[in-house]
């Protein structure tokens, strides 16, 4: 059952069960019910409660790469500016100077 964490000296652990991913998913093979017995923490033999899960839900996260192996197409534009406008932003004469109150002179 694996390690059982220390509880406050009121509280006590009556039961425990262990169940996979998969058992959650599938329910059992013969019934296709998920439910779980629940045995008594310290003798085993002795089943308490049962645990019936009616819904469970198994959403997958997509990554970068399933994206595009469905299909997704990717367009990139790259502009370059050569121009000697590109002063520093912090030079208040540049055309990308960042003033907390005024647009750029380009953005105008």
């Amino acid at each position: 059952m694996g390690d059982v964490p220390e509880l406050e000296p009121r509280r006590r652990l009556v039961s425990s069960v262990v169940f996979t991913l998969k058992d959650l998913i599938q329910g059992n093979q013969k019934t296709k019910k998920r439910d779980f017995d629940l045995m008594k923490h310290d003798d085993l033999k002795v089943k308490v409660a049962r645990l019936l899960i009616l819904r469970c839900l198994y959403l997958d996260r997509f990554t970068f790469l399933d994206y595009i192996y469905a299909g997704c197409e990717i367009s990139t534009l790259i502009g370059v500016d050569f121009t000697m406008s590109n002063k520093a932003p912090k030079d208040k004469t540049s055309l990308h100077h960042i003033h907390p109150k005024l647009k750029p002179l380009y953005a105008k």
